[in-house]
């Protein structure tokens, strides 16, 4: 059994890693809007 670190969940990660995914996931949606 390989430890999953990759696929934490959202909950767990640090209030800095979760902004940093909340501004991931609007810049992702900003771009596929763009396209």
């Amino acid at each position: 059994d390989r430890p999953r670190r990759a696929h934490a969940p959202r909950g767990a990660a640090s209030p800095r890693l979760r902004r940093f995914a909340a501004v991931a996931d609007i810049a992702c949606a900003r771009h596929a809007g763009t396209l």
